[in-house]
């Protein structure tokens, strides 16, 4: 990872951005993006001084894959001075989530254990777990087992 990839992962990640969730160096289909939000298939790229005519020609046909595909990609340049600094281009991303947010596409939210339990199968109408016995009542015994 580049230095300015750096940078802005350290932005991106652990859900800095309005509780959106993001992948660095994230394969979809025969290609690595940068960084990746699944929630809001949105694609982030940085593209550094390797990006030449040649290369310049292989990103526009991955881009064209992405798009068909239903991703929005963001590009950015990384040729800024280090000390430069990459609000900017976190603002960008954060204003392009706001505005998937407000057409009706919220972040998906982490589940939690809790969250899984409640939408176990095993839970009957009550919220009380169905077939298995209640905590309040002795347990079953077969012969000398306890069941």
């Amino acid at each position: 990872m580049t230095v300015s990839e750096q940078r802005v992962w350290s932005h991106l990640r652990r859900r800095q951005v309005d509780g959106w969730k993001f992948r660095r160096q994230a394969p979809i289909g025969d290609y690595i993006v940068d960084f990746l939000c699944i929630a809001a298939r949105l694609v982030v790229e940085l593209d550094g001084s390797s990006h030449d005519e040649t290369r310049s020609e292989y990103d526009q046909r991955r881009q064209q894959w992405l798009e068909s595909h239903g991703y929005k990609v963001l590009r950015f340049s990384s040729d800024y001075p280090e000390d430069d600094p990459i609000d900017g281009v976190v603002e960008t991303i954060y204003l392009e989530l706001a505005a998937l947010q407000a057409r009706g596409s919220p972040p998906a939210r982490r589940r939690t254990r809790l969250d899984l339990m409640r939408a176990s199968p095993l839970r009957g109408e009550d919220n009380t777990l169905s077939g298995l016995p209640n905590s309040d009542s002795p347990p079953a015994r077969r012969g000398s087992v306890l069941i």
